[in-house]
């Protein structure tokens, strides 16, 4: 983001009005029930086990895209209100503050198992989404991690070629 490299506030004052027009076309045509409903996104290429996986077809590999274009929609939001309160628009501050404890609200009544403290399909992806935005009930932060620590170990998502383990003394 070019403000906090240079902390140049110009190109969020040029650019606040179509950023918050894209913002309400989104809401108006793809939120429903503060969930939205638009997604392409390309989590179908999770780093594979195994070279045969790399377009896997398997929907515990794949991320609902609900989830993605939500999570996004979210994170977007949180911006635009610190770019309203930076230009100190106090109505905009107070309508995208209120929009995102809604569509937080939401996404975790949707996606989100308290019984297992994981979201969806316990992708890395959902899980890492909503933990990294800060969407996850405080409580449950530590547990969200977990499992994803726990799919990344459990299911080797990462993997090392061998020549990298065996050490050149």
């Amino acid at each position: 983001m070019l403000y906090e490299q240079f902390e140049d506030i110009q190109p969020i004052v040029k650019h606040y009005e179509s950023m918050k027009h894209w913002l309400t076309y989104m809401r108006t045509k793809y939120l429903v029930d503060f969930i939205v409903t638009k997604d392409k996104y390309g989590d179908w290429c999770v780093p594979p086990e195994a070279k045969e996986l790399i377009y896997s077809r398997d929907s515990s590999r794949n991320t609902d895209g609900k989830l993605i274009a939500t999570a996004y929609y979210y994170k977007i939001l949180s911006l635009m209100q610190r770019f309203a309160e930076m230009l100190k628009k106090t109505e905009d501050v107070r309508e995208f503050a209120a929009l995102n404890l809604k569509i937080k609200d939401a996404f975790n009544a949707k996606f989100f198992d308290e019984k297992s403290q994981r979201y969806n399909n316990n992708s890395v992806t959902a899980n890492l989404l909503p933990l990294y935005f800060g969407m996850v009930p405080d409580s449950s932060s530590e547990e969200v991690f977990g499992n994803i620590v726990e799919k990344i170990t459990r299911n080797r998502i990462v993997t090392f070629p061998q020549a990298l383990l065996v050490h050149n003394g």
